[in-house]
């Protein structure tokens, strides 16, 4: 409960700085939703946007140094980089509302209702998505969907009563046209229409796989572009992949890819906001592991790490380099 209430309470903050991009309460507001959710990082940038337009705030100043001091150990400070300035992973995402959903589109609803979604989905730092206001059927929708090389599409529908708000997202790949998963909501009682859409954002956003890159590499430390906002903790491990290797897969949500080919894998050992710090471990003997690198989040259905595969190109390394040393 918690924590969708801290959901929805950035939401709103998010939707009232669109509508008043300027205003500085709304931005403390926002920041303080940020620090109480443990983004000190965040919280920190937003303080400095702010003092940049009040520098006579000697509160606000004194908030700042103090931050600075408490994040000065983070991954970012440590790797002298801007995080925010950096470019997260991101699927992008088209979305449409069904044709069959015109009866209930009083007054034009259907669109406020694809734009809500749309902002609502853009503040998970996985998605870029984009609402085409005209409703189309299933296959217009996969046509604009394929030419926009997106990875998804969403067709949603909607019944909005007196009493109860109803929507159902059904989720395609872009490249097959292939259902993937249905998200239905059905809520009745107050905020039922926001309280719909932001539940239905944070079940795309969490029912997407985990990916990131490699931003750089010191010796066995790596860095990667993913962080506490998108869920990663300390001890997860991610697998390193080459980018062109990883695919979508076409019947699921999810990613596909030939474990033969795995490279190896990042325990995360320190994670800051959108940045995380892990120590590397090679599959293969020479090393192949380079920033660029496409790194996916291991899961309880995803073990490898006795994979036969892998242990023979392991030896087929090995048994390489012995032949080249022994080459007279």
């Amino acid at each position: 409960i918690t924590r969708n209430f801290a959901n929805q309470a950035r939401n709103e903050f998010r939707r009232g700085l669109l509508l008043a991009p300027h205003s500085k309460e709304g931005q403390r507001l926002y920041a303080n939703v940020m620090k109480t959710n443990g983004f000190l990082s965040k919280y920190l940038s937003i303080l400095e946007t702010i003092s940049t337009e009040k520098p006579e705030d000697i509160e606000m100043t004194d908030e700042i140094e103090i931050y600075k001091s408490i994040i000065s150990d983070t991954v970012s400070y440590k790797w002298s980089i801007d995080q925010f300035l950096m470019k997260s992973p991101r699927f992008n995402i088209e979305v449409f509302l069904n044709l069959s959903s015109i009866p209930n589109n009083k007054l034009n609803e259907g669109a406020y209702l694809g734009y809500y979604l749309v902002h609502s989905l853009h503040g998970f730092e996985n998605i870029d998505a984009n609402f085409n206001d005209i409703p189309v059927d299933f296959s217009t929708a996969y046509k604009i969907a394929r030419k926009s090389d997106s990875d998804y599409f969403i067709l949603f529908d909607f019944i909005d009563t007196d009493r109860s708000f109803s929507v159902e997202a059904k989720f395609y790949h872009s490249g097959t046209g292939s259902l993937l998963k249905i998200f239905p909501l059905f809520r009745t009682g107050n905020q039922k229409i926001v309280l719909s859409l932001n539940k239905l954002s944070l079940m795309i956003s969490e029912g997407l796989p985990v990916i990131s890159d490699i931003i750089d590499r010191k010796f066995n430390k790596i860095l990667v572009n993913i962080g506490n906002i998108q869920g990663t903790n300390i001890g997860d491990i991610f697998y390193i992949i080459r980018t062109e290797d990883l695919r979508l897969k076409k019947d699921s949500i999810g990613l596909e890819f030939d474990p033969s080919i795995l490279l190896g894998e990042v325990e995360i050992t320190k994670t800051d906001d959108l940045l995380s710090e892990g120590i590397l471990n090679k599959y293969n003997f020479f090393d192949l592991i380079n920033p660029g690198d496409s790194l996916i989040k291991k899961t309880d259905s995803m073990d490898f790490s006795e994979n036969d595969e892998i242990q023979t190109n392991k030896n087929l390394f090995i048994d390489l380099y012995k032949s080249i040393i022994s080459i007279p």
